[in-house]
């Protein structure tokens, strides 16, 4: 019987089709181009993990690697965080934007980049630096095994792992919340993208085992004690990524911010030759003599993205509190052991089937090209079809 180590998205994937989960957590397959949402969402997640370092204090990344390094996004080569932090954004967004990857046109990757930064920007001018709540804990990794309700016993060789962003402490109450933020396309205006919630799988594994990890004692290390009150809930913090990208200004548009430099309520400095800040924009000649038509540059679109989350931050930013019951923690604990018990007759007596459904919704799965060319159960150990890599063994 081989190790299993179960994590929230493997739950979900052999929930939604066991052939996803034997390509991606039995065979180790996973695509060679990466997927702009999980891009999007690690650099926006880092961004919020720089600003709150604590400015001018020795850089952490220099200190774990025992090197000052000259090319170091955090300190700029001085071994010591600068004052405003958010220097160290621009630097971290630049770095990891800085080379254009074959399957992103140079347009694209920079939008992307303004993106993130500009959204950052408007976060905090939204929120503020001071909130209601305080970290506890960063990437806390739990490792546990699997309890059967039944028996009350352990099963064997079967773990749970996983990783939280944040613990926070709620300053008014005391309470200890998980903390997680997420970014994602749909509309969090109305209750679509909050309804899923109430069932989510992630939320409610993360709670029930950092629960368990603190009745262990596991928890203690980091200042929450087996009888301090249980940890509470989830907060979600969620952003909402901007949908629009860069357009080109009317022909009036454009000779009126010749002319005056300004644009969504910001300065912009131009040379002679029309460049924006030292970057030239693309122009289209118009049909009269004269006329012309430009396209936004990175920062111009920037301006046009930050009045737009200004005038309206609730399209972009959200804040909830997810609960769980104690009856939904103990249903979950019976189904995760169902769970277990299920993948385990599949593996032993090789029963992997696909869910052609789930083939294109909710999303379009990873692994459609395998299926349309060998098929996903045709696919064996040593196998690593064309567009696609091993995954590095580490826990999700």
């Amino acid at each position: 019987m081989n190790d299993l180590r179960l994590s929230a998205s493997a739950i979900e994937a052999f929930k939604a089709c066991p052939a996803r989960f034997l390509l991606r957590y039995e065979r180790g397959l996973q695509p060679e181009k990466e997927k702009d949402s999980l891009r999007v969402g690690t650099n926006w997640h880092r961004c919020h993990e720089i600003l709150h370092m604590k400015p001018k204090t020795n850089c952490p990344d220099c200190l774990r690697r025992e090197e000052i390094r000259p090319d170091c996004y955090l300190c700029d080569g001085t071994g010591v965080l600068p004052v405003e932090m958010m220097d160290a954004v621009i630097r971290f967004l630049n770095h990891v934007y800085a080379t254009v990857p074959e399957y992103k046109t140079r347009d694209a990757w920079e939008t992307e980049r303004t993106k993130i930064l500009y959204s950052v920007s408007a976060y905090y001018w939204h929120y503020g630096w001071e909130d209601e709540f305080e970290t506890v804990d960063v990437e806390t990794w739990f490792d546990l095994p699997i309890v059967d309700p039944a028996t009350g016993k352990n099963l064997p060789k079967a773990r749970m792992v996983g990783k939280v962003d944040r613990l926070v402490r709620h300053k008014p109450s005391g309470l200890v919340y998980v903390f997680e933020r997420k970014s994602t396309s749909k509309n969090l205006t109305d209750n679509t993208y909050w309804d899923r919630l109430r069932t989510d799988d992630q939320i409610t594994t993360y709670l029930y085992h950092l629960r368990m990890a603190q009745q262990l004692g596991q928890l203690e290390k980091i200042g929450i004690m087996a009888d301090d009150p249980p940890i509470h809930g989830t907060f979600y913090d969620v952003w909402h990524k901007p949908g629009t990208n860069p357009k080109k200004l009317s022909q009036g548009g454009s000779k009126k911010f010749i002319e005056s430099g300004e644009y969504c309520g910001q300065e912009f400095e131009l040379s002679p030759s029309k460049e924006v800040n030292g970057v030239a924009p693309s122009i289209v000649p118009g049909k009269k003599e004269g006329a012309f038509s430009i396209f936004e540059t990175p920062e111009m679109y920037g301006a046009r993205l930050l009045q737009d989350i200004a005038s309206q931050p609730e399209t972009y930013f959200a804040q909830r509190e997810i609960a769980r019951t104690d009856q939904q923690l103990a249903q979950y604990q019976q189904n995760l052991a169902n769970l277990v018990k299920l993948i385990r007759y599949v593996q032993e007596h090789g029963l992997w089937y696909g869910h052609d459904r789930m083939c294109e919704s909710p999303f379009r799965c990873d692994f459609l090209p395998i299926r349309n060319t060998v098929g996903c159960l045709n696919v064996e150990e040593e196998d690593v079809p064309e567009g696609f890599k091993k995954r590095e063994k580490k826990s999700d």
